[in-house]
Protein backbone atom coordinates (compact mmCIF):
# COMPACT_ATOMS: atom_id res chain seq x y z
CA UNK A 1 0.00 0.00 0.00
CA UNK A 2 1.18 3.44 -0.82
CA UNK A 3 1.14 5.66 2.54
CA UNK A 4 -0.55 8.63 2.26
CA UNK A 5 -0.57 11.28 5.09
CA UNK A 6 -3.92 13.28 5.45
CA UNK A 7 -3.33 16.68 6.02
CA UNK A 8 -5.52 17.32 8.67
CA UNK A 9 -3.44 14.41 10.55
CA UNK A 10 -0.60 15.84 11.85
CA UNK A 11 2.27 13.65 14.40
CA UNK A 12 3.32 15.83 17.14
CA UNK A 13 6.89 16.76 17.30
CA UNK A 14 7.91 17.42 20.94
CA UNK A 15 8.15 20.96 21.56
CA UNK A 16 11.86 22.93 21.57
CA UNK A 17 10.54 24.89 24.57
CA UNK A 18 9.86 22.02 26.87
CA UNK A 19 13.34 20.56 26.42
CA UNK A 20 16.12 21.20 29.53
CA UNK A 21 19.67 21.32 28.78
CA UNK A 22 21.38 23.37 31.20
CA UNK A 23 25.07 23.36 29.53
CA UNK A 24 23.15 25.19 26.63
CA UNK A 25 20.52 26.96 28.02
CA UNK A 26 22.85 28.76 30.59
CA UNK A 27 24.94 30.96 28.48
CA UNK A 28 25.35 34.66 28.72
CA UNK A 29 22.25 36.88 29.98
CA UNK A 30 21.75 38.44 26.50
CA UNK A 31 21.46 34.53 25.36
CA UNK A 32 19.26 34.02 27.57
CA UNK A 33 17.17 37.47 26.87
CA UNK A 34 17.36 36.54 23.59
CA UNK A 35 15.18 33.08 24.94
CA UNK A 36 12.71 34.77 26.68
CA UNK A 37 11.95 37.19 23.61
CA UNK A 38 11.66 33.98 21.59
CA UNK A 39 9.42 32.47 24.16
CA UNK A 40 7.56 35.75 24.10
CA UNK A 41 6.53 35.78 20.66
CA UNK A 42 9.26 38.01 19.90
CA UNK A 43 11.06 36.23 17.32
CA UNK A 44 12.47 39.96 15.77
CA UNK A 45 13.95 40.47 18.58
CA UNK A 46 15.38 36.95 19.59
CA UNK A 47 17.31 37.43 15.94
CA UNK A 48 18.69 41.08 16.65
CA UNK A 49 20.07 39.99 20.40
CA UNK A 50 21.45 36.67 19.05
CA UNK A 51 23.30 38.47 16.37
CA UNK A 52 24.75 41.20 18.49
CA UNK A 53 26.22 38.30 20.25
CA UNK A 54 27.70 36.62 17.75
CA UNK A 55 29.35 39.54 16.05
CA UNK A 56 31.81 39.41 19.22
CA UNK A 57 31.24 35.64 19.45
CA UNK A 58 30.26 33.85 16.76
CA UNK A 59 30.57 30.15 18.26
CA UNK A 60 28.26 30.91 20.76
CA UNK A 61 25.94 27.94 20.40
CA UNK A 62 22.64 29.31 22.91
CA UNK A 63 23.00 32.56 20.52
CA UNK A 64 22.90 30.05 17.42
CA UNK A 65 20.36 27.95 18.34
CA UNK A 66 18.62 30.87 19.56
CA UNK A 67 18.91 32.69 15.84
CA UNK A 68 18.39 29.61 14.34
CA UNK A 69 14.64 29.22 16.32
CA UNK A 70 13.78 32.42 15.76
CA UNK A 71 14.76 31.95 11.88
CA UNK A 72 11.96 28.75 11.83
CA UNK A 73 9.55 30.92 13.61
CA UNK A 74 9.66 34.01 10.35
CA UNK A 75 9.92 31.19 7.84
CA UNK A 76 13.68 31.13 6.55
CA UNK A 77 14.34 27.64 6.72
CA UNK A 78 17.93 27.93 4.79
CA UNK A 79 19.20 30.73 7.09
CA UNK A 80 17.87 28.50 10.30
CA UNK A 81 19.82 25.18 9.10
CA UNK A 82 22.80 27.40 8.49
CA UNK A 83 22.58 28.30 12.20
CA UNK A 84 21.81 24.72 13.57
CA UNK A 85 24.59 23.42 11.60
CA UNK A 86 26.90 25.93 12.65
CA UNK A 87 25.89 25.17 16.24
CA UNK A 88 26.52 21.45 15.56
CA UNK A 89 30.41 22.36 14.32
CA UNK A 90 31.12 24.45 17.68
CA UNK A 91 29.55 21.72 19.96
CA UNK A 92 29.49 18.43 18.10
CA UNK A 93 28.17 16.97 21.55
CA UNK A 94 24.39 19.09 21.49
CA UNK A 95 22.23 17.00 21.49
CA UNK A 96 19.69 20.44 21.14
CA UNK A 97 21.25 21.47 18.03
CA UNK A 98 20.70 18.48 16.38
CA UNK A 99 17.29 18.04 17.54
CA UNK A 100 16.45 21.10 16.23
CA UNK A 101 18.36 20.28 13.37
CA UNK A 102 15.90 17.46 13.05
CA UNK A 103 13.26 19.11 13.79
CA UNK A 104 13.74 21.21 10.52
CA UNK A 105 14.57 18.54 8.02
CA UNK A 106 10.87 17.03 9.29
CA UNK A 107 9.23 20.22 8.53
CA UNK A 108 10.98 20.73 5.25
CA UNK A 109 9.72 16.75 4.52
CA UNK A 110 13.06 15.28 4.88
CA UNK A 111 12.24 12.19 7.25
CA UNK A 112 15.38 10.27 6.67
CA UNK A 113 17.78 12.98 7.01
CA UNK A 114 15.29 13.97 10.26
CA UNK A 115 15.95 10.49 11.48
CA UNK A 116 19.67 10.66 11.52
CA UNK A 117 19.82 14.21 13.39
CA UNK A 118 17.36 12.39 15.96
CA UNK A 119 19.58 9.14 16.40
CA UNK A 120 22.22 11.74 16.72
CA UNK A 121 20.88 13.67 19.38
CA UNK A 122 20.04 9.68 20.91
CA UNK A 123 23.72 9.27 20.68
CA UNK A 124 24.83 11.90 22.91
CA UNK A 125 22.22 11.78 25.57
CA UNK A 126 20.09 8.41 25.57
CA UNK A 127 16.82 7.59 26.50
CA UNK A 128 14.93 11.25 26.13
CA UNK A 129 11.25 10.67 25.70
CA UNK A 130 11.47 14.39 23.24
CA UNK A 131 13.89 12.86 21.21
CA UNK A 132 12.50 9.42 21.27
CA UNK A 133 9.06 10.96 20.35
CA UNK A 134 10.77 12.75 17.28
CA UNK A 135 12.28 10.12 15.83
CA UNK A 136 9.06 8.01 15.57
CA UNK A 137 7.37 10.75 13.82
CA UNK A 138 10.30 10.68 11.46
CA UNK A 139 9.97 6.69 11.02
CA UNK A 140 6.29 7.09 10.42
CA UNK A 141 6.70 9.77 8.15
CA UNK A 142 8.78 7.05 5.90
CA UNK A 143 6.27 4.24 6.76
CA UNK A 144 8.41 2.60 9.19
CA UNK A 145 5.54 2.23 11.23
CA UNK A 146 6.46 -1.21 13.73
CA UNK A 147 9.76 0.90 13.85
CA UNK A 148 8.22 3.63 15.19
CA UNK A 149 5.76 2.10 17.41
CA UNK A 150 8.94 0.78 19.19
CA UNK A 151 10.09 3.98 19.33
CA UNK A 152 6.70 5.37 20.86
CA UNK A 153 7.20 2.57 23.64
CA UNK A 154 10.75 3.49 24.44
CA UNK A 155 9.70 6.55 24.67
CA UNK A 156 6.33 6.12 27.50
CA UNK A 157 8.82 3.95 29.41
CA UNK A 158 11.03 6.74 29.74
CA UNK A 159 7.38 8.77 30.69
CA UNK A 160 4.75 7.44 31.30
CA UNK A 161 2.76 10.69 30.81
CA UNK A 162 4.00 11.60 27.95
CA UNK A 163 0.65 12.62 25.80
CA UNK A 164 2.59 13.53 22.40
CA UNK A 165 4.19 9.81 22.24
CA UNK A 166 1.12 8.26 23.61
CA UNK A 167 -1.39 9.61 20.92
CA UNK A 168 1.91 9.21 18.48
CA UNK A 169 1.64 5.43 18.77
CA UNK A 170 -2.10 5.29 18.57
CA UNK A 171 -1.78 7.23 14.65
CA UNK A 172 1.23 5.01 14.10
CA UNK A 173 -1.21 2.02 15.03
CA UNK A 174 -3.71 3.14 13.01
CA UNK A 175 -1.81 4.25 9.81
CA UNK A 176 -0.54 0.44 10.36
CA UNK A 177 -4.03 -0.96 10.08
CA UNK A 178 -4.17 -1.55 13.81
CA UNK A 179 -7.35 0.69 14.82
CA UNK A 180 -8.98 -1.43 16.77
CA UNK A 181 -5.90 -0.86 19.45
CA UNK A 182 -5.52 2.94 18.23
CA UNK A 183 -9.15 3.94 19.49
CA UNK A 184 -9.56 2.92 22.58
CA UNK A 185 -6.07 4.98 23.84
CA UNK A 186 -7.42 7.95 21.40
CA UNK A 187 -10.45 8.11 22.99
CA UNK A 188 -9.21 8.09 26.76
CA UNK A 189 -7.25 11.05 25.72
CA UNK A 190 -10.25 13.02 24.11
CA UNK A 191 -11.74 12.80 27.32
CA UNK A 192 -9.41 14.33 29.70
CA UNK A 193 -9.98 17.97 30.45
CA UNK A 194 -7.33 19.86 28.20
CA UNK A 195 -8.15 17.84 24.97
CA UNK A 196 -8.49 19.96 21.86
CA UNK A 197 -9.45 19.81 18.10
CA UNK A 198 -6.55 17.96 17.45
CA UNK A 199 -6.38 15.15 19.44
CA UNK A 200 -10.24 14.55 18.47
CA UNK A 201 -9.30 14.88 14.92
CA UNK A 202 -6.53 11.83 15.32
CA UNK A 203 -9.49 9.94 17.30
CA UNK A 204 -11.60 10.61 13.96
CA UNK A 205 -8.77 9.30 12.03
CA UNK A 206 -8.34 6.29 13.98
CA UNK A 207 -12.15 6.13 13.52
CA UNK A 208 -12.55 6.32 10.33
CA UNK A 209 -9.21 3.34 9.78
CA UNK A 210 -11.81 0.86 11.94
CA UNK A 211 -14.43 1.87 9.17
CA UNK A 212 -16.76 3.76 11.32
CA UNK A 213 -16.85 6.75 9.15
CA UNK A 214 -20.38 7.85 11.18
CA UNK A 215 -18.86 8.26 14.88
CA UNK A 216 -15.59 9.97 13.06
CA UNK A 217 -17.80 12.32 11.49
CA UNK A 218 -19.79 12.96 14.91
CA UNK A 219 -16.34 13.65 16.48
CA UNK A 220 -15.20 15.69 13.18
CA UNK A 221 -18.57 17.89 14.03
CA UNK A 222 -17.45 18.98 17.26
CA UNK A 223 -14.87 21.52 16.20
CA UNK A 224 -15.18 21.77 12.13
CA UNK A 225 -18.51 23.80 9.92
CA UNK A 226 -19.77 20.81 7.69
CA UNK A 227 -17.57 21.43 4.44
CA UNK A 228 -14.68 20.56 6.48
CA UNK A 229 -15.68 17.43 7.86
CA UNK A 230 -16.74 16.50 4.37
CA UNK A 231 -12.96 16.98 3.25
CA UNK A 232 -11.23 15.89 6.03
CA UNK A 233 -13.17 12.64 6.09
CA UNK A 234 -12.37 12.32 2.34
CA UNK A 235 -8.41 12.73 2.88
CA UNK A 236 -8.89 9.67 5.83
CA UNK A 237 -10.74 7.16 3.72
CA UNK A 238 -8.23 8.08 0.69
CA UNK A 239 -5.49 7.41 2.87
CA UNK A 240 -7.35 4.44 3.89
CA UNK A 241 -7.47 3.07 0.75
CA UNK A 242 -3.98 4.18 -0.58
CA UNK A 243 -5.55 6.11 -3.42
CA UNK A 244 -3.49 9.64 -4.26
Amino acid sequence: MKWLFPAALSLTVAACAGHSNPGLRSGPPSANVAAAALAGGMPEAAISISRAILETDPHNVPALLRQGEALVVLGHPPEAEECFRRAIAAAPRSDVAFLDLGRLQLSNGQPAQAEASFRSALAIKPNQPMALNDLGVALDLQGRHAEAQAVYRSALAAAPQDTAARVNLSLSLAMDQQADQAVPALLAVAATANAGPRVRQDLAFALTMRGATKEAQDVLAADLPPDQVSDTLAGFEAFRSGSP
